[in-house]
């Protein structure tokens, strides 16, 4: 295989995780790919980073850490091509990508600081690691977003819009309350019947011209608050399927009452409609339609490439990864 050009701007974002002096630098390298020294910690990073997303590369919890560490070569390769890549491309970051790395790295080293610290990795290398995500991003809407080689039509992202998202507002009722004990307990008979009667007429006020803002203000001392405008995402955690399918089936703007007695919940829906020139509920998430379109594309021709490079394994480094408990 040709070997890539790696200029030396590859080439020092490659090593500036490494420990400082020659000797150390070197007894640190895990990998050398295409001659290309890949320091343990970025191998470290990413070997921890499968063994917590496990299932996304079909492995479990308890597989044996040597296939851990083949997932965690594989994306050190990737990190590699996307790294060269980039620059071979004469890409540069501009002053808003790069402070939106600043941002993010300091957010996680706030949180997981004692994490990766216990790992062996450095606030550097999630410098590192970042910066590599944003070049792999910029590759990406560089091709499939306006303008690129493949781009995509602005039709069929609205349409993924469409099919996987909804827009909407919501008004909760339960039929359970929190006692003194602060256990969850049924509400009566008809405690229940008084509650589903509010919500009739809260839907019969609708129905009279009144907003879901002016409905919830008018009862909010016996219903919950109004949810303000909420997108439900298809396969979220945060509402049952069952939830986003009736969601998605009701027409804009005409509200209505949806009702799970067996999961205690009650709810006053209007589904809005969307402007996809204007409304900021599509426009923010437009980039993550398109992510979801095209980036398992984009993935598998990385990958292929990563799959192709020369890798020279540091045994010895590997082994004390794999040792970590």
């Amino acid at each position: 295989m040709r070997l890539l050009r790696i200029s030396a701007l590859v080439l020092v974002l490659l090593l500036l995780a490494a420990p400082l002096g020659g000797c150390a630098a070197k007894n640190r390298t895990a990998l050398t790919i295409e001659e290309i020294p890949i320091d343990r910690e970025v191998f470290i990073y990413y070997y921890d980073y499968v063994r917590a997303h496990a299932e996304d590369f079909e492995l479990y919890a308890s597989s044996p850490h040597k296939f851990f560490a083949e997932k965690a070569q594989l994306l050190c390769a990737r990190y590699l091509h996307v790294n060269s890549m980039f620059d071979q491309q004469g890409k540069a970051l501009t002053i808003q990508e790069k402070a939106a790395i600043s941002e993010k790295v300091n957010k996680r080293w706030r949180v997981f600081s004692a994490h990766y610290t216990g790992i062996g990795v450095t606030k550097q290398t999630l410098t590192k690691i970042e910066s590599s995500q944003a070049f792999r991003d910029r590759l990406f809407f560089d091709r499939y977003g306006s303008g690129g080689d493949k781009a995509v039509a602005e039709k069929d992202i609205q349409a993924y819009f469409s099919q996987n998202y909804v827009v909407c507002k919501v008004i909760p009722g339960y039929f359970t309350q929190m006692n003194e004990k602060g256990e969850q307990k049924k509400l009566s008979q008809s405690e229940i019947s008084a509650l589903r009667n509010q919500f009739a007429k809260m839907l019969q006020d609708l129905g009279d011209g009144k907003s879901m803002d002016q409905v919830n203000d008018s009862y909010l001392d016996t219903v919950n608050s109004l949810v303000p405008q909420t997108i439900l995402q298809r396969g979220s955690q945060t509402y049952t399927e069952s939830f986003f399918a009736d969601v998605q089936k009701l027409q804009p703007n005409v509200p209505k009452i949806l009702e799970y007695a067996k999961d205690n919940y009650i709810f006053l829906v209007e589904r809005e409609s969307v402007d996809y020139k204007n409304d900021a509920a599509y426009l923010e998430n437009r980039d993550s339609c398109l992510k979801q379109l095209k980036e398992p594309e984009f993935l598998q021709e990385l990958n292929a490439k990563a799959d192709e490079y020369k890798i020279v394994r540091n045994e010895k480094e590997i082994a004390q990864v794999m040792a970590m408990p």
